[in-house]
């Protein structure tokens, strides 16, 4: 049967480079109560640099949670630096309920979690360097190598970047 996915679908970790196993080894980073703008699994992420600094925002937006500029607008050394791709999140909803996402809606309210005291969201990203992905995209990408910055201001540099066009 054809595949009949008609959309992009953003990021999916595939493989890593060399020899070593693909584990999609994930970290948990705090994303601030009520964001303003949503997040979404697949999307690039990015630790907040400004007004809330330290939390995680999704970079994939035009203008990100911290005022700087996401998506194409990126600006590498400028906006805040790629972390990895969100992979989920986990927060105590508005009436109590453990809730497992593949998204948080912008303004999304929480309560407070009584394992850890804090009503924050906990947001999964994938940050292996050597982790390597999948993404289709509704027009063909230029190259074949996608190239960041890391938190910690390392160049990242992943082998492949394999693109489907829709």
């Amino acid at each position: 049967m054809a595949n009949t996915n008609t959309a992009g679908f953003g990021l999916r970790a595939v493989m890593t480079v060399g020899n070593t196993p693909a584990t999609s080894g994930q970290s948990e980073y705090p994303v601030q109560t009520a964001p303003g703008v949503a997040l979404f699994k697949g999307n690039p992420g990015s630790l907040q640099d400004a007004g809330n600094a330290g939390f995680l925002q999704d970079a994939s937006f035009a203008t990100t949670d911290d005022g700087g500029a996401g998506g194409s607008a990126f600006t590498g050394g400028t906006d805040a630096n790629l972390l990895g791709v969100l992979n989920g999140f986990f927060y105590i909803d508005g009436n109590g309920n453990p809730t497992f996402a593949n998204s948080v809606a912008a303004g999304q309210t929480t309560s407070v979690d009584y394992n850890t005291g804090s009503n924050d969201i906990t947001g999964f990203v994938i940050d292996n360097p050597q982790q390597e992905y999948v993404v289709r995209t509704d027009a063909a990408l230029g190259g074949s190598a996608a190239a960041g910055t890391s938190s910690d201001g390392k160049r990242l540099q992943h082998s492949k970047l394999y693109s489907r066009k829709c």
